[in-house]
């Protein structure tokens, strides 16, 4: 029966993540498009040692935008001038880039 169970609450898991990351992904086509200076930025989050990190969430602070890297630690987001990108992962501390003209 316990087995059962713990079977049920990792497909519960597996089905409640992959939901919010379609809901993330899905945020991150529609925002900031009407804007002048909007863009596309895009990069590679790696760690200390310049390993890749697949999983890192970003998002525009003080939006509901934002996307996740890919299994290569590669990302791409819309995002202005003067955006601040918000970059978390579980077990590193969260950092805040703010997008220049560069």
């Amino acid at each position: 029966m316990s087995k059962l169970l713990l079977q049920s609450k990792a497909i519960l898991f597996c089905c409640l993540f992959g939901l919010a990351m379609l809901l993330v992904v899905s945020n991150s086509t529609f925002a900031q498009t009407n804007q002048n200076d909007s863009r596309t930025i895009n990069g590679t989050v790696i760690d200390q040692t310049g390993e890749t990190i697949p999983g890192v969430n970003i998002i525009i602070k003080g939006t509901v935008t934002g996307t996740v890297t890919d299994i290569d630690g590669k990302y791409e987001i819309i995002a202005s001038t003067g955006d601040i990108l918000s970059f978390s992962f579980v077990g590193f501390e969260m950092q805040e880039i703010t997008v220049a003209d560069q």
